[in-house]
């Protein structure tokens, strides 16, 4: 099976998101312009060159494509998996791929060679990535700061808070199967 990465920030208490009642989608609770800078460079340089076949892959759920400004990632193939498939396939950005479960986006990302895979949320995806025993890599950015708002319901977490993650042990900055990368912003 194709080996693939997780891509996540967190803030101190693990949220990932919220939702954003005033624009009905979901958001992140932060504008964190170094940290966007890193996801880009990481999921789109693929030392195969940028060979549309050989692009990296985002592996995504549907709310966070939903929150997606221009509803798409460019330059990186974009799968959004979606347990309402049906409704979705044809709403979708005519380049983004609509899968109707997470084993469905690893097996289309095995008909391709040399490609970086990503899941890049939300949290019901991440649950099901970390259980998977193709997880490579876990990159977690760390905002270091609280970003609860009482009033906003529901707030989105990672699977894992940080006394959880800070488990594993940290070698060379990278977490394979045992260890860990960290990305702290000040």
């Amino acid at each position: 099976m194709t080996k693939f990465s997780i891509v996540v920030a967190i803030d101190k208490d693990a949220h990932i998101g919220y939702f954003n009642r005033s624009t009905g989608k979901y958001d992140l609770p932060w504008k964190c312009k170094v940290d966007m800078d890193f996801f880009k460079e990481l999921t789109t340089t693929n030392h195969t060159g940028k060979i549309p076949e050989n692009q990296n892959v985002v592996i995504m759920g549907k709310n966070t494509y939903l929150s997606l400004p221009n509803k798409i990632l460019s330059n990186r193939i974009n799968i959004v998996v979606s347990s309402s498939y049906e409704l979705w396939k044809d709403k979708c950005h005519p380049d983004v791929i609509v899968v109707p479960n997470f084993q469905e986006a690893l097996y289309y990302c095995s008909t391709g060679e040399n490609r970086n895979i990503y899941v890049i949320g939300g949290s019901q995806l991440y649950k099901e990535a970390l259980g998977h025993n193709s997880l490579g890599i876990i990159y977690t950015s760390i905002i270091p700061k609280h970003y609860y708002k009482p009033n906003v319901k529901p707030t989105i977490s990672f699977p894992l808070n940080l006394e959880q993650l800070n488990k594993f042990t940290y070698k060379s900055l990278f977490y394979k199967k045992d260890f860990l990368k960290v990305y702290t912003f000040q």
